[in-house]
């Protein structure tokens, strides 16, 4: 079974967006590539700061995030031990703020596609063709709920209302299983991820019923004080063989 693996990123304060955008593509990206067992390589950039609310104006709450998919757990923590993950990581920390989040921000993951739609494979785990709107919503657990509970909550009653959003068209909640490697505990439980067609269609599910019903659900499960999201765009720097 693949193992998927996410970074969330904020790059450094004394770098300007463009160009630590431009970095991460042009001096992280080739490093990364080369890693050992590596099936699928996704560099996701924040290009639209949102809310629950929608679309609005100001710095995002994360700058990015990194997808990649690797062959499996065996294939992974070789990756992590190769000479290619820690030049990787050297060029990475001169570009990311390794303090955000308590450095917590990266975690092994267990995928859960809940609609595949928008001509993705049949599996689910691509990236939709043409240029699709994708949303991704970063996650805390409230601290009362265990971590069973929540993930089970999560997968009902949350998932079940998101799949009622017709204009939501490729739908994947992603569950934070351990920190890297098994190397500490990630900063973030979750995160989820949505695509629709077009802004337009963003705009008229954030407008929805299903969607203020989300919302109003979001406090039974979530810690909204430090809920973060964004609209990104992928570079899909490796995909999946056919």
């Amino acid at each position: 079974m693949m193992i998927k693996h996410t970074a969330f990123v904020k790059f450094r304060p004394e770098l300007e967006r463009a160009e630590a955008d431009r970095r991460w593509a042009d001096e992280v990206g080739p490093l990364e590539l080369v890693l050992p067992g590596l099936e699928r390589y996704v560099q996701n950039t924040v290009v639209i700061t949102t809310t629950n609310e929608g679309a609005v104006a100001g710095p995002p709450g994360f700058d990015g995030m990194t997808s990649m998919w690797f062959t499996d757990m065996g294939a992974f923590d070789a990756a992590l031990d190769s000479s290619e993950w820690a030049a990787a990581q050297r060029c990475a920390g001169a570009i990311f703020d390794p303090g955000w989040r308590g450095g917590g921000a990266s975690a092994e993951i267990e995928e859960r596609v809940r609609r595949v739609g928008m001509g993705a494979r049949v599996d689910g785990i691509s990236t939709p063709p043409g240029d699709p709107i994708k949303l991704v919503g970063l996650l805390r657990y409230r601290e009362d709920l265990t971590r069973e509970n929540a993930n089970n909550y999560w997968r009902t009653t949350p998932g079940r209302i998101a799949l009622r959003i017709g204009a939501m068209g490729h739908y994947v909640q992603n569950h934070a299983i351990r920190g890297t490697g098994g190397r500490g505990v990630p900063a973030f439980d979750g995160f989820s991820e949505a695509w629709f067609a077009d802004f337009e269609s963003y705009e008229r599910s954030m407008a929805s019923p299903e969607w203020s019903d989300l919302v109003a659900d979001g406090p039974e499960l979530f810690d909204m004080s430090v809920f973060v999201s964004g609209i990104v765009r992928e570079r899909v720097l490796k995909e999946l063989r056919p």
